[in-house]
């Protein structure tokens, strides 16, 4: 049994990282769980336990899936946060209405879906988590913040090539997940 997701890898450039990076020293005395550089990626779908004999089931379905896709680009643009009963929840990145983001994450639900794999019935909201908000001592800071960035001369910005879907393992560990590649699908 593997805990397992389907995602697009993002390669977080200059700006990305300074942002993320401004944002960690503003909010470093907030309960704040940040997201390494090297584990940023946009999910298409989370499997959660997913048994050994489903892998190859997964595997052959984002085979005919990348197969019939072609690559493209999204944009990430602009700091937000989702919120939870109210409270701050998730510090992400948001990736503006996308057709043929939104067409491959629907066509893989639908093949999960038919394939017997439970599907999120939430619609699709693509974005880049950043972070996991715990708690936070200073809300109004928090949120003073995040009008900086919005209001910035420089907002956040930063076009995705999709080239590849990649079927993830998320191993949890102490020090926070370890996400593991299982395979890596090439699209067209």
């Amino acid at each position: 049994m593997k805990r397992t997701f389907i995602a697009i890898n993002i390669e977080p450039g200059k700006q990305l990282l300074k942002v993320a990076g401004h944002l960690q020293k503003k909010l470093s005395n907030e309960k704040i769980s940040w997201v390494a550089p090297q584990n940023l990626h946009l999910t298409l779908h989370f499997l959660g336990e997913t048994p050994d004999d489903k892998l190859p089931v997964v595997k052959t379905i984002l085979q005919q899936l990348a197969s019939s896709a072609q690559p493209f680009t999204f944009q990430l643009e602009g700091v937000s946060c989702f919120k939870r009963h109210g409270q701050p929840s998730v510090i992400f990145l948001a990736i503006p209405e996308n057709g043929q983001l939104t067409a491959l994450a629907s066509k893989l639900g639908l093949l999960l879906g038919e394939a017997g794999f439970m599907i999120d019935e939430r619609p699709f909201k693509p974005h880049l988590t950043l972070a996991r908000v715990k708690y936070l001592n200073n809300k109004i800071r928090f949120y003073k913040l995040l009008e900086q960035l919005d209001q910035s001369n420089q907002p956040v910005s930063q076009v995705v090539e999709v080239k590849e879907i990649i079927f993830f393992e998320s191993v949890l560990k102490s020090s926070g997940p370890q996400y593991v590649a299982l395979q890596k699908f090439t699209l067209g």
